[in-house]
């Protein structure tokens, strides 16, 4: 992982929505090979997975958690190129992968451009099985 390991993301809460602003240089996909797809962005969590996110200790997510990661192309940009959606669903809805489902949006939000099961966001989420398939901020 590049950047300061003890830098923390800036974490705000607000009607119900939990903000994780992650310092610049640090990536919470820090097992992949970082490029600028991957190393910039906000990522959202809803009070059901805000806790379960932040957490050390991997845990399932209870059905509801919603994730939502702004894929940003700079450190400064203003508008999301894309959003990365995991929404979790009921026990039996997708085994292999956690009973998630994955939801490619439109940076503007007004767009599903995929939703799947499987397919590519699976495959990159399946290196996180032992944390229910969620990519974590290490914290100090």
């Amino acid at each position: 992982m590049s950047g300061n390991p003890n830098q923390l993301p800036k974490i705000t809460t607000s009607q119900g929505t939990t903000k994780i602003v992650f310092p610049s240089g640090v990536s919470p996909n820090r097992d992949r090979k970082a490029d600028a797809r991957h190393t910039f962005g906000v990522v959202y969590a809803n009070d059901s997975a805000r806790d379960l996110m932040l957490s050390k200790e991997p845990a399932k997510f209870p059905p509801g958690s919603v994730i939502v990661r702004e894929k940003l192309s700079s450190p400064t940009a203003t508008t999301a190129d894309l959003l990365a959606v995991m929404i979790k669903r009921e026990q039996g809805f997708n085994r292999k992968a956690g009973d998630w489902e994955f939801l490619i949006v439109s940076g503007d939000g007004k767009k599903i451009v995929t939703r799947e099961k499987k397919g590519e966001c699976r495959r990159c989420h399946a290196g996180q099985a032992k944390s229910d398939f969620v990519f974590r901020e290490p914290t100090p």
